[in-house]
This record gives structure tokens, sequence and C-alpha cells, in this order.
């Protein structure tokens, strides 16, 4: 997880969980279903937050599923340089669809769609097809298009 991205969704699931640290684990978190201190995460990687209670409750949920709005607005984050044009797909390929980018790098591009419609764009991640053409995912708050 990347150190920007990990000091975000650590203090977001430390204000809402109220987590302690042990060791490699987030534990004593306050269950949101049922409501039981035993609530934990891996600290070093906190993607997914699990009720202790497996028989009882076992309440379990993706990071990308509390917090989607840390997990949508790519270029925001990661703004495009000199040195890395594609500095928000690599993010979006890399830690929002977990891509290895050093077995695919060179194959994609950040590019840039507008709706003229609607008068706003937003970041792409885009493949060249052998064909002719490109695949592309809009990157930035792709909920807005529909």
């Amino acid at each position: 997880m990347n150190p920007d991205l990990h000091q975000d969704i650590t203090r977001r699931l430390d204000a809402e969980f109220e987590f302690k640290k042990s060791g490699k684990w987030l534990r004593g978190g306050k269950c949101p279903s049922c409501h039981k201190k035993e609530l934990y995460t891996n600290a070093e990687e906190p993607w997914v937050v699990r009720c202790g209670r497996e028989n009882k409750c076992a309440w379990s949920s993706h990071v990308k599923d509390l917090y989607p709005d840390a997990f949508n607005s790519w270029s925001e984050r990661y703004k495009p340089s000199d040195t890395n044009p594609n500095a928000a797909a690599d993010a979006y390929l890399q830690y929002g669809r977990g891509f290895k980018l050093d077995l695919i790098k060179g194959l994609y591009e950040q590019a840039n769609y507008y709706d003229p419609e609607r008068k706003f764009g937003t970041a792409t991640v885009r493949f060249p097809l052998p064909s002719g053409g490109y695949w592309e995912r809009l990157i930035d708050k792709p909920e807005r298009f529909g």
C-alpha cells in the first residue's frame, strides 16, 4: 500500500473503530455489526477489516467499500509529472486494481476523457488494442458518467 494511502486509511480506521496497535495488527476495534471489541486488520496492509467472532458475527469489509472516496480520485492524489506522466494511472492500476506494474509497464498510458454534454472530464488509463483503437477506463469518479 502506498504510504500516503496507508496513512489516510489507518487514520480513518482508528477514528471510526478505535483500534489498538498490537505488533503487526490493529486489534480491539468495535465491530459495527455486533458492537464487540473484536475487530482487527493487518497494520501494514489494512485492506480488509474483520470481526474476530467468526462463528457468531463474521462481519468483514474491504477498505474500498468503507472509504470509496479514497479510491476514486486518483489524479488528485497522484499528480502526473515530467518524470512520471502516468502517475494516476500507475496508482490506479497498482493500488486500485492490484496489478504488478513491472509486468505491465509500457502497455498503457494515462489519458483524459471529456464529456461535452456534462461539461467535465476525467483521467483515464488506456491500453492500445492490436487492431487499432484503445481499451480505456475512467479512473476519477467514474460514477459521474452513469
